[in-house]
């Protein structure tokens, strides 16, 4: 799904993947991305972290630092009060 553009359709089977265990650091990556993609906010900023601290691939590493900066400005962003 990922690769076919429909990211949001992915969140599950990312997660289904991360529940079994799965021994592939990159599906931990893009279901941070998955979760981003259906407006899991908080979620996908838990993701993204968890990355850095078990990823080996340091673009993946500091693509997701910058997820996460990204993630903290759209949760202002979408907890702000508009009149």
């Amino acid at each position: 799904y990922r690769l076919s553009n429909r990211i949001q359709e992915s969140e599950k089977f990312y997660k289904s993947a991360i529940e079994n265990k799965t021994n592939q650091e990159e599906a931990y990556f893009y279901y941070g991305y998955a979760q981003k993609a259906v407006g899991n906010y908080e979620g996908a900023e838990e993701t993204f972290k968890n990355y850095v601290k078990i990823g080996n691939n340091f673009d993946f590493i500091n693509r997701a630092k910058n997820e996460i900066e990204n993630l903290k400005v759209l949760n202002d962003i979408v907890n702000k009060k508009s009149y």
